[in-house]
């Protein structure tokens, strides 16, 4: 894991914890991925996750209306969920864990949004 890495991964640690309020995070972490993440020091697969993180955190509501979904958007319990499936490999970096569903608005389709 590259020192760049260590306050995304604090902070998300922090909030899947319970010791940051979801609202807290979004703000930190997305300041941090626009004005700290050196982008050329990490990893491709390491920025592209960040890089999913900070998109999903964009297209979350609290309470999203029964059309937003089709849209993309997410509820903050669909995304919590979604982080938790990260797991750590062993190189220390976060990946989502292929193995398991993401939920609809967090799928493909927002990913590939993401690369374009």
């Amino acid at each position: 894991m590259l020192a760049a890495e260590v306050p995304m991964l604090d902070l998300i640690n922090s909030m899947l914890a319970g010791a940051r309020p979801f609202k807290d995070f979004g703000q930190a972490f997305s300041n941090y991925y626009l004005d700290q993440l050196p982008e050329a020091e990490l990893p491709e697969d390491a920025y592209d996750f960040y890089s999913r993180i900070h998109e999903n955190l964009e297209w979350t509501d609290q309470k999203p209306d029964a059309e937003s979904p089709s849209y993309g958007w997410a509820d903050r319990t669909e995304l919590l969920a979604w982080l938790r499936t990260a797991t750590l490999t062993s190189r220390g970096l976060i990946q989502c864990d292929a193995g398991r569903q993401l939920p609809k608005a967090l799928g493909p389709a927002r990913r590939s949004r993401l690369r374009s």
